[in-house]
């Protein structure tokens, strides 16, 4: 459901069986990452984010959340990706859905690349960007 939904590969209209292949080259490692974190979410909910999570990402998650990144949950980190995809999370909205949890974590990821340009380069000890 995650490929399905969250990538929508059946809406891509590729039509050739190599094109197929390198869309889902692209999306599946992407896929498998969003179901780990929500299978830790739903195990360990009180785990700490940056356990599980590489902790640029959650960094810049809390920042946005205005939150502190070494006390941010995998559950809490889990809500707010949903939030960046346009989840309510109201009670009686249930759980977000694929669609929703791949935009947020798109969101973030952008978010994230943006901030590893500002991260200093290893091999001149300067900033990159």
């Amino acid at each position: 459901m995650c490929l399905k939904m969250g990538c929508r590969v059946e809406q891509s209209q590729l039509d050739d069986h190599a094109d197929l292949e390198r869309l889902l080259g692209f999306v599946a490692p992407i896929a498998v990452r969003l179901l780990q974190v929500r299978q830790q979410a739903r195990q360990t909910p009180e785990a700490l984010a940056t356990t599980v999570v590489e902790p640029l990402v959650v960094e810049v998650l809390a920042r946005q959340q205005h939150r502190a990144a070494e006390t941010l949950t995998i559950r809490e980190f889990w809500q707010a990706v949903a939030l960046l995809g346009g989840h309510q999370g109201r009670r009686r909205d249930g759980p977000p859905g694929w669609r929703t949890l791949w935009e947020g974590w798109r969101t973030l990821a952008d978010w994230a690349d943006g901030a590893r340009l500002f991260l200093p380069d290893p091999s001149s000890g300067k900033r990159c960007g």
